[in-house]
């Protein structure tokens, strides 16, 4: 069977919408993302978003998902820190993820204490 294969460009835009509504399912929900934090919070860190901001667009995709990030640590704090954490010494990640990982880290403890 074959099977259709996307090009990148739908890809990148099939991944752009997923983040774009992430933030807003993740505080939508907060108590069925429990079994789910871990994955979602690797899989938010290493994917690859397009640098190239829309015009017009308030955020680009880079500080959307570093928003969804935000919000899933706040709402599963034990279940996407661990991840957080993991990821972080990981050899697998690079220089500007782990930046990332430190400003989710950051935000998320800000937005707690308030």
């Amino acid at each position: 069977m074959e099977y259709p294969t996307s090009s990148p460009i739908t890809c990148g835009c099939q991944v752009e919408r997923a983040i774009d509504v992430a933030k807003k399912l993740i505080r939508a929900s907060p108590d069925e993302l429990k079994h789910a934090a871990r994955d979602m919070t690797r899989t938010l860190v290493q994917v690859r978003c397009s640098d190239i901001a829309l015009e017009g667009a308030k955020e680009s995709t880079e500080d959307k998902r570093q928003r969804s990030l935000v919000a899933l640590v706040v709402t599963c704090p034990f279940e996407s820190l661990e991840s957080l954490n993991n990821l972080l010494y990981s050899p697998n990640v690079d220089i500007s993820q782990r930046i990332m990982i430190l400003d989710v880290m950051t935000e998320a403890a800000q937005e707690l204490a308030e």
